[in-house]
C-alpha cells in the first residue's frame, strides 16, 4: 500500500516537472524585447495662447511654426533641438531679430523623429550663417509634424 502511494507521489511530481518545463519554455521563447527610445528635447516656444485664433494672429510674422495644445493653452514653437548649445544659438538668433523665446523641455518617443532631429542638430551646430538657422529649424518642425503629430 505504501509503495502504491509513493509511486503515485513520484508520478505526480514527475508530471508537475514536465508541465512546469513546458510552460516555462513556452513563455520564455515568446518573450519579445521592447525598447522604447525617448528623449527630452528643447522646444523653443514663441508664446502660449488661450485660443487657436489668438495664436494664429500672434504667429503671423513667423514663416514656420508648430503648436501643441492642452486643456487651457495653445503653445507655438519655432524650433526643436536636442542639443543645449543649439538651443542657445537659436534663442540668440531670434533675440537678434526681436523675438524672445522660451525653452520648454518635452519628452518625445518617436525614434524616427529623434533620428531625423539628430541630423538637423548636426547641421545647426555646424552652421555659422544666421540666415540658415530658420531654414534648418523649419525642416525640423516639418519632420516633427510628419512623424510625431501624426501619431498623436
Amino acid at each position: 500500500m505504501k509503495a502504491k502511494y509513493l509511486f503515485l507521489l513520484f508520478l505526480a511530481c514527475w508530471f508537475g516537472y514536465i508541465f512546469y518545463n513546458y510552460l516555462f519554455h513556452e513563455y520564455n521563447d515568446t518573450t519579445i524585447p521592447i525598447s522604447v527610445t525617448s528623449k527630452e528635447l528643447y522646444f523653443l516656444q514663441y508664446g502660449a495662447y488661450s485660443s487657436y485664433e489668438n495664436m494664429q494672429k500672434a504667429v503671423m510674422p513667423l514663416s514656420d511654426y508648430t503648436y501643441i495644445s492642452d486643456d487651457k493653452y495653445y503653445y507655438a514653437f519655432v524650433c526643436i533641438t536636442a542639443d543645449y548649445e543649439n538651443m542657445l544659438k537659436v534663442k540668440d538668433y531670434y533675440k537678434s531679430i526681436g523675438y524672445n523665446l522660451y525653452s520648454k523641455q518635452i519628452e518625445v518617443t518617436s525614434s524616427s523623429f529623434l533620428e531625423s532631429l539628430s541630423q538637423y542638430d548636426l547641421l545647426l551646430s555646424e552652421t555659422s550663417e544666421e540666415q540658415t538657422i530658420p531654414t534648418i529649424c523649419s525642416q525640423g518642425l516639418l519632420s516633427y509634424e510628419e512623424e510625431v503629430k501624426v501619431e498623436d
